[in-house]
């Protein structure tokens, strides 16, 4: 397979051990060091977690070790997804956080994701320089002290889960646990099970959990109608109410319907990306005075206006790419945006597209409708 090393806004991604390597990772993280060191005074606090990919812990180790020495102090949340490190870095008021994942890539690749004070990858501006240095041969400069390392993978499961509660709010979910939800859950080793358990537990909504085992990639990392046909006949037979599959990260969410619906019948089984978002725009908007402003993409369907049209929404477009909606959500303080192009939504306060708090807000729209998934749609 011919490799190359993708360097973008959304993340640094290559083959271990051929486009992507050792050198390359501690590169990348001295010259994010320099970049934090520089735009702080005093202590740099920053969040690290990576997914269950084999690579993991050796570029994991590479940030790690590369901060400690610099005289970081380091929140080290191990395997865990791309929103947790997202919330750890909001929660723990950091001055910026790494993800070792390579998102939606096949289990050989790896990268990184490097997010700022905001807690949101860095901006093309932000990233084009750090890039630029990194291929430069600039030397990094910087002190070497003996940083800290704090583990707080457990602690900051239960905090991410809270705050999907807070989120969604007290009332959906009281409503949620009235329903006696079966939902089918696909990680495909991802790095979310202890995560969807305790969430699930606490919404009262009962797990069908498969491919569960962290680093264990049943299908191809990428949710879409191909890789996950094979879970409807699994989510029909468990008589689950829907099911949804999650990559590598647990950004990227897509659903499936099991068979029996008239919706199925006539659509299809897969939910598109489309009309994720319309759900999860609407099951916001619901909560909040009519007026609100939303964000999304110059790519997302038209179904997204007539949701803003019924809450008196305005809507904003912007070019792809998931920093544009973040900047323009901010600017506008939009309580929700994204692309509905690949279902990925943003809820206020996060700053990053994550699956597993779209499937909350799906399933509080459900509750506050007192209708099925299909019925919905």
């Amino acid at each position: 397979m011919k490799d190359t090393l993708v360097e973008s806004f959304s993340g640094i991604r290559g083959i271990y051990g051929q486009s992507l390597n050792d050198r390359i990772a501690e590169r990348y993280a001295e010259v994010f060091a320099e970049y934090l060191r520089k735009n702080n005074k005093g202590k740099v606090l920053v969040a690290i977690g990576r997914d269950g990919r084999k690579s993991g812990p050796l570029l994991h180790a590479i940030f790690v070790n590369t901060f400690k020495n610099f005289g970081f102090e380091i929140i080290d949340i191990g395997v865990t997804s791309t929103p947790a490190v997202e919330f750890a870095v909001r929660h723990y008021r950091a001055n910026g956080g790494v993800v070792i994942t390579a998102s939606h890539n096949e289990p050989e690749f790896n990268g990184w994701k490097l997010l700022g004070s905001d807690s949101a990858i860095l901006n093309q501006k932000e990233i084009g320089k750090i890039i630029e240095l990194v291929h430069s041969q600039t030397k990094i400069n910087l002190p070497k002290r003996n940083g800290v390392i704090l583990h707080k993978q457990d602690e900051i499961q239960d905090l991410y889960v809270n705050d999907i509660l807070k989120i969604i709010g007290r009332g959906a979910v009281k409503k949620i646990r009235q329903k006696n939800y079966k939902v089918l859950a696909d990680p495909n080793g991802g790095p979310v099970k202890k995560i969807l358990e305790k969430l699930f537990k606490k919404l009262g909504v009962e797990l069908v959990g498969v491919n569960m085992r962290p680093g264990i990639f049943i299908r191809k990392i990428e949710p879409n109608a191909e890789t996950l046909e094979y879970l409807i006949p699994i989510i029909t037979n468990s008589q689950a109410d829907f099911g949804f599959g999650l990559d590598g990260d647990a950004d990227r969410m897509e659903m499936i319907l099991p068979n029996g619906s008239k919706y199925a019948a006539s659509h299809g089984n897969m939910v598109s990306g489309n009309e994720m978002a319309a759900l999860i725009i609407e099951s916001v908007l619901l909560n909040k005075r009519h007026g609100q402003k939303i964000v999304i993409n110059n790519c997302t369907a038209n179904l997204i206006y007539g949701v803003a049209k019924k809450y008196q929404a305005r809507v904003k477009e912007v070019d792809v790419g998931e920093t544009n909606v973040v900047t323009k959500m901010a600017e506008l303080k939009s309580p929700v945006g994204g692309e509905g192009s690949n279902g990925g939504l943003i809820i206020y306060p996060t700053k990053c597209r994550d699956g597993i708090l779209s499937v909350a807000a799906i399933l509080s729209l459900l509750a506050h409708k007192n209708q099925s998934l299909p019925e919905i749609l």
